[in-house]
C-alpha cells in the first residue's frame, strides 16, 4: 500500500502550525516563516481552496469552518475507497474459492 502523498503531510504541517500558533480566526493571524518548499506550495492550495486565509501580506489564519469541511471530505473518500478494496477482495476470495 502506498504511503501517506507528500502533498497530504505539507498541508498537514501548515494546518497544525497555524493551530498551535492560535491563528484561527479573523484578526488573529499569524506570519507563517520557515516553510519548505513543499510546505509553501501547500499553503497556496490552502489559499486557493479557502482552508487559510491570509489578513496581510504573509500573514495567515485557518478559517475552521473550510478546514473541517476538506477534513471531513478526505476522510470520506478513503473510507470509500477502502470499502471498494474490501469489495473487491471479497469477489476474488469468491471467484478463487
Amino acid at each position: 500500500m502506498p504511503g501517506v502523498p507528500y502533498r497530504v503531510i505539507a498541508e498537514r504541517h501548515v494546518t497544525d502550525r497555524l493551530l498551535q500558533l492560535n491563528a484561527v480566526a479573523p484578526g488573529g493571524g499569524r506570519p507563517l516563516a520557515d516553510l519548505s518548499w513543499s510546505e509553501e506550495r501547500a499553503v497556496k492550495r490552502l489559499v486557493a481552496a479557502g482552508v487559510i486565509r491570509e489578513e496581510a501580506a504573509g500573514v495567515y489564519y485557518l478559517y475552521a469552518p473550510a478546514y473541517v469541511a476538506r477534513r471531513n471530505h478526505r476522510r470520506q473518500r478513503i473510507a470509500i475507497a477502502l470499502i471498494f478494496v474490501a469489495i473487491a477482495g471479497g469477489l476474488m476470495a469468491a471467484w478463487m474459492g
